[in-house]
This record gives C-alpha cells, sequence and structure tokens, in this order.
C-alpha cells in the first residue's frame, strides 16, 4: 500500500497496464482498493478510464465494489466512461443499470461529456439508452455547448428538428427525419421521446 508519484500504489499501476493477475496476486495480498491517487481516484477508476473491462469486472463481480463508486464532484463511472470514450465500458455499466442520466453535482451528465470529449459511437450508445440530448447543467450548459468535434453537431440538430416536427404533427418533416437517421426512441430532458409525443397527441 505504500504509494509514489501522483500517490499511485502498485495496485494503481498494476490496474493502469491492465495486468489482471497482478491485481489479483496484490489484492490477495492486503493492497487496498480504496486508495486514492493524487487525483481522488481509486484503482477501479483507473480500471474504467484505461478500459480495462476485465478488471472493472474483476473488480465489481468477485472482489465485490459497488458500481455506485462516486469520485469528486459525485462523478458516476460512466462520467469517467464517456469521458475517456471507453464504448465496452458503458456498454457494461449500462447493462448493470447504470443510469445514464445521472448528475454530477454540477449537473453535468455523461453525455455532456460525450459531447465534449467522445465519438459518435459514445454518443449513440447513451442516445440509445435514454440519455437526455437537451439537459442543461448547472451553468444552463446544454450538450451542443461542449460539442469540439463539429462533425457531431448535426445529428444533434436533427433530434431537435424531429422534436420540433414531432410537436407540431408535420408528418412529412418527421419521416423526412427518420429515413435520414434519427432515432425515435432518443428523449428530451422531460423524459420524452418522440414515440411518447406522437402517443400523447394520438398522431
Amino acid at each position: 500500500n505504500v504509494s509514489g508519484i501522483d500517490n499511485y500504489t502498485l495496485l494503481h499501476i498494476a490496474t493502469e497496464f491492465g495486468h489482471l493477475d497482478m491485481v489479483k496476486y496484490l489484492i490477495e495480498s492486503g493492497a487496498s482498493i480504496t486508495s486514492l491517487d493524487s487525483m481522488q481516484r481509486k484503482p477501479i477508476h483507473i480500471a474504467v478510464q484505461k478500459g480495462h473491462l476485465h478488471i472493472l469486472q474483476y473488480f465489481i463481480e468477485y472482489v465485490g465494489m459497488s458500481l455506485t463508486e462516486r469520485r469528486y464532484s459525485n462523478r458516476t463511472f460512466l462520467h469517467d466512461a464517456s469521458q475517456a470514450d471507453q464504448l465496452k465500458i458503458a456498454k457494461y455499466l449500462i447493462a448493470k443499470g447504470i443510469d445514464c442520466n445521472e448528475p454530477d453535482d454540477n449537473e453535468t451528465r455523461p453525455i455532456h461529456l460525450a459531447w465534449m470529449f467522445g465519438s459518435e459511437e459514445m454518443l449513440k450508445i447513451l442516445l440509445e439508452n435514454g440519455a437526455f440530448y437537451n439537459c442543461v447543467n448547472y451553468y444552463n450548459y446544454s450538450p451542443l455547448c461542449f460539442v469540439r468535434n463539429e462533425t457531431m453537431k448535426p445529428h444533434l440538430l436533427l433530434l431537435k428538428d424531429l422534436f420540433h416536427s414531432v410537436k407540431i404533427n408535420d408528418i412529412s418533416s418527421e419521416n423526412h427525419l427518420i429515413e435520414r437517421g434519427d432515432c425515435v426512441n432518443e428523449k428530451e430532458f422531460v423524459h420524452a421521446s418522440a414515440l411518447t409525443y406522437t402517443a400523447r397527441k394520438g398522431y
């Protein structure tokens, strides 16, 4: 449990490099699974950020750590996975029941970080699993405010157009947008999908 540079323990190091056998050995030898590095990360957070699914599964399914672990600002594992663009980790967490819309202390949700740091594939994973495309954080920033990759903006703008078309019952526009690739299951901040609006209004 002796820590070195950045308060890394041997368990942090073994986790970062994906060495499951060493992780098991260290834990069996008494290494602390709750030691924090200089960024307030436990080894399990390192596994998430580095995309080592096999080690994350070991921590959760064999060591018994909780999927509800929080980091600074009350960030969830899915926040970290979204920021690091770790697709397999995100899918695993969602399959285990992690809420895509769980906010941190600043009301920032995983989708904000996916727009800012992630890929179109990460964005698709979150949206298809109920992430709100137009949620705002404490500073009233929506995901669109965080977009760094200009190629990702058109998808969000398509969603805005789709919801607008559904609300005013513009069927021709709805069909056109869906044909262009909009997902009718994606949700607004009020927990409603485009299909929800059509059901409510009887379209």
